[in-house]
């Protein structure tokens, strides 16, 4: 290297060249570095994916800082500098200073933009449950009757198809072995005590009878014989949609259900569901609205038979601490009147209600529940008759077929 005395003074257009990388004037070099070696091989093109990208960017960012970090180092190495050339030189460092952290600032927006950008369409393709955006998905109805109408249907709509999640969480899927089970259950999220009624059986009749025999009855085209605890009233919407009216003299309970029918070529189901907000039933404060649901499946066997599966839910709400100490008696009482529930006659369904086997000194007394079993007991003994009437008359033409052959 050439040796450089301390008096020697280059001029301004010297220092320049200098600041600008340019060899000096006398051909010499100025200072040694080792320089940082870079790959310049270039693969094929092709499609990378957002953080391989990324850091691709980091890693050439990096490369750059290093470039100029050894930039840095040259023009530092220099021994002699002028007064212009020393400003300069200092100048370049904070631009160079203000570049890393710019390009720093630059490379940590993007990498938050990608993961909102994921995050938006991890959102965009989750289904949010808990959010109700619409009023008849809490089972409100409104007041103008073409929305009423469409609400109607919305509502029950959903039910039907909740009705395979509805028997895959009561474990009947997969089965055809008859079931008849009744159950309190507390509900984890809420707190609420859930009635719940699930019961299959095989009838000896064919299944579109079975299920025009029990819509029959749900739409209240069989009358109900009158009772003198409850009043009820049948408003039909369609064909196949009727809404229920029914309002306990003895206490301050009231129902509003709606029922819809929905009849395919392999099935027949029938759902109910509660409304709980109807403008044009109103309830006076502190009375009590029924909250249940209920789902009645019907599927065609062999040998003019049918399967039916029926789960029925109420909603008890909070129970009090007397009724949580009578929860385990209240389980047992249950579990007893459900094996009782189960017909003597092969291929038919037992004539009494859950209300009938919960009868007298036996009844529940959990919440309302004796009041919700009482309302029940209006449908289900004419939904059960009305089915067997149906397995009687077939199986009698079936008999009178034989003997005529």
């Amino acid at each position: 290297m050439a040796q450089e005395t301390a008096e020697e003074v280059y001029d301004f257009s010297e220092g320049v060249r200098l600041f600008l990388g340019e060899t000096p004037s006398n051909g010499e070099e100025s200072c040694k570095i080792d320089s940082i070696p870079t790959d310049g091989r270039s693969g094929p093109r092709r499609k990378i994916r957002t953080q391989l990208k990324q850091r691709l960017e980091l890693e050439a960012l990096r490369a750059e800082m290093t470039r100029l970090q050894g930039r840095l180092c040259q023009i530092r190495a220099c021994p002699t500098m002028s007064f212009w050339g020393s400003r300069a030189k200092d100048e370049q460092v904070e631009l160079l200073q203000v570049m890393h952290a710019n390009e720093a600032l630059r490379a940590a927006v993007a990498t938050r933009a990608a993961f909102i950008h994921e995050m938006e369409a991890l959102l965009q393709h989750k289904q949010r449950t808990n959010f109700v955006s619409k009023e008849w998905e809490a089972f409100v109805l409104p007041d103008a009757p073409d929305g009423r109408a469409r609400a109607m249907h919305q509502i029950l709509d959903r039910e039907f198809h909740r009705t395979h999640h509805i028997f895959l969480r009561a474990g009947l899927l997969g089965t055809s072995e008859s079931v008849h089970r009744a159950t309190l259950t507390p509900q984890a999220s809420s707190g609420d005590i859930l009635f719940e009624v699930v019961e299959r059986f095989v009838l000896m009749a064919p299944f579109r009878a079975v299920s025009a025999a029990a819509w029959r009855v749900i739409a209240g085209d069989i009358g109900t014989p009158p009772d003198d605890q409850f009043d009820q009233v049948f408003e039909p919407i369609d064909d196949n949609t009727v809404y229920i009216h029914a309002t306990c003299r003895r206490h301050r309970t009231h129902a509003h259900v709606l029922a819809k029918y929905y009849p395919t070529p392999t099935r027949d189901v029938i759902v109910a569901r509660s409304v709980l907000v109807d403008p044009v039933h109103p309830v006076e404060t502190g009375d009590v609205v029924e909250d249940t649901a209920s789902w009645t499946e019907i599927e065609p066997l062999r040998n003019d038979s049918c399967l039916m599966t029926l789960v029925w839910r109420i909603n008890l709400g909070h129970l009090g601490p007397r009724d949580a100490r009578e929860m385990e008696k209240a389980s047992e009482l249950l579990a007893s009147a459900s094996s009782a529930r189960r017909s003597a006659v092969q291929g038919s369904i037992s004539p009494h209600a859950m209300a009938q086997h919960l009868a007298s000194n036996r009844v529940v007394t959990i919440g309302n529940l004796h009041i919700y079993l009482a309302r029940s007991k209006l449908i289900e003994e004419p939904f059960k008759r009305a089915i067997n009437d149906v397995i009687e008359r077939h199986q009698e033409a079936r008999r009178g077929g034989v003997v005529s052959s």
